[in-house]
């Protein structure tokens, strides 16, 4: 047998307590079965600390394919070709990615240049 415990509601959780032994008792079970098995559970997730997920989870799923730079085709340099290559870039919209255009664009903005 264990051990009888209290806890302390403010006012406002009273109908709400209320409700909820009412639901457990329909349920056939006591307010303490719940609260015992609520606790337990909340116990084994977070007793180690909070649960969180390593970042490399999201790189390992992530359905994005990233191309990485091979000696053979290195990554341009934007930040040494002129203004009219960049505009030339940026405004076909074939053989760009996304990435590229936002570094192009970057580089533009900072030397002024309007788009």
């Amino acid at each position: 047998m264990g051990k009888s415990t209290s806890i302390w509601l403010p006012e406002e959780m009273l109908e709400i307590w209320r409700k909820f032994k009412e639901i457990a008792e329909r349920e056939g079970r006591s307010a303490g079965q719940i609260l015992t098995e609520f606790i337990s559970n909340y116990v084994r997730i977070h007793e180690p600390g909070n649960p969180q997920w390593p970042i490399n989870r999201f790189f390992e799923k992530s359905e994005v394919q990233v191309e990485k730079p091979s000696p053979d085709k290195p990554m341009p340099d934007y930040q040494h070709m002129t203004d009219q290559e960049l505009l030339a870039l940026i405004k076909r919209s074939w053989g760009i990615s996304y990435g590229d255009r936002q570094v192009i664009l970057g580089v533009l903005k900072r030397r002024k240049v309007k788009v």
